[in-house]
């Protein structure tokens, strides 16, 4: 779970005939990918309710800077026109953490400050609209 920092995906869709190519590649390389300086966190999801292969590598940074970096080098968009030369699909999303407001108006999420601003107990109820929540775990 992403609490703080920045997630990258990438995800990807790989046709069952380009299996083994990637197979091949992608060991060689994932330590390289993931060792790199900026990177403090990676996971591999797989997909599990498609015919297709797919996968979802997920890069986690300390900061915007961090991720900015990471995808600029070279070895990054030579690894990414790899997996698109193979691919059926690839995408990618960056996320950052964000946070529920118990507000009426706007959004209901909005971007994390940091701190919790009040700590909801499942068993409770919850506060009628407007009334004032108590920041107290």
């Amino acid at each position: 779970m992403l609490i703080d920092g920045i997630a990258y995906e990438i995800t990807i869709e790989m046709p069952a005939r380009h299996g083994d190519r990637f197979d091949e590649w992608f060991p060689n390389v994932v330590l390289d990918w993931t060792i790199q300086p900026d990177v403090r966190g990676f996971r591999v999801f797989r997909g599990v309710d498609a015919d297709s292969v797919r996968i979802r590598l997920v890069f986690t940074f300390d900061s915007m800077e961090d991720w900015e970096r990471f995808v600029q080098r070279g070895a990054h968009r030579e690894r990414m026109r790899k997996l698109e030369s193979v691919a059926a699909d690839v995408d990618t999303a960056l996320w950052e953490p964000g946070a529920v407001t118990l507000q009426g108006d706007g959004s209901a999420i909005v971007e994390a400050s940091g701190e919790a601003a009040a700590v909801v107990d499942a068993d409770e109820p919850l506060p009628e609209e407007g009334a004032p929540i108590d920041p107290s775990p």
